[in-house]
């Protein structure tokens, strides 16, 4: 006897962007057909629940549960390590990631912290378009490091963005806070809200909002306390 699992792993689709029901039918038999086929079906935080619900407001919830990703370790003593660096961490591509929104959210903040630096670790389609954003703007103080083991990164970081449209899990996330990163990330996807405690741990910002979100970072930057 082999058991089936089905995995929903990441959310390809914001809500608000698929309410009308031509989508909402299409995804809801979808997630139906797998559910049907499969012993249990894993989400990855309890939040994902409702929008399990939203597609399908009668699943069968004995077939359902959520098991959310973890970490190794949490790494206290990076936190003497820490140094003057807004890090990225993540496919580089639009429109998941909304890496076009990397450059617009530095220029409003860089002057403001002209002793810190923009650290962008990861690759993708969107890679040489952003590396030739950066030169031609002249832009000061944005590295990209390309695809990396971000685990030195996040040991320096002081502050961890994400500008991503959706996410299943936002695991960088969760690794940035294991290396003692507090975060800001756009209100886009449900699991946000389970792993980041609004202006206690992080900022939970309205989708896209590049400017005030520049400004939550550029305080917490100038006055950590």
């Amino acid at each position: 006897f082999k058991r089936r699992y089905g995995v929903w792993s990441n959310f390809m689709f914001p809500l608000k962007l698929y309410a009308k029901f031509k989508h909402k039918r299409r995804h809801a038999g979808q997630l139906q057909n797998v559910i049907d086929k499969s012993d249990r079906f894993i989400l990855l935080a309890p939040t994902n629940l409702l929008d399990l619900e939203f597609f399908l407001p009668k699943y069968r919830k004995g077939r359902v549960t959520a098991i959310p990703n973890s970490i190794p370790s949490v790494h206290p003593e990076c936190l003497e390590k820490k140094e003057n660096i807004i890090l990225s961490v993540g496919n580089i591509n639009i429109p998941h990631k909304r890496s076009d929104l990397l450059v617009p959210f530095w220029k409003q903040i860089k002057d403001r912290l002209p002793d810190w630096e923009m650290v962008v670790v990861g690759d993708g389609d969107y890679l040489d378009d952003l590396k030739a954003q950066v030169k031609s703007q002249n832009i000061e103080r944005f590295y990209i490091e390309g695809r990396q083991q971000p685990n030195a990164y996040y040991e320096k970081a002081s502050f961890f963005v994400m500008f991503s449209a959706f996410e299943g899990f936002p695991n960088t996330i969760v690794e940035a806070q294991s290396y003692g990163c507090p975060v800001a990330a756009f209100n886009t996807f449900s699991s946000l809200e389970y792993v980041v405690n609004d202006n206690r741990d992080g900022f939970i910002l309205e989708p896209f909002d590049v400017k005030t979100l520049s400004e939550k970072v550029a305080s917490t930057c100038l006055d950590p306390k």
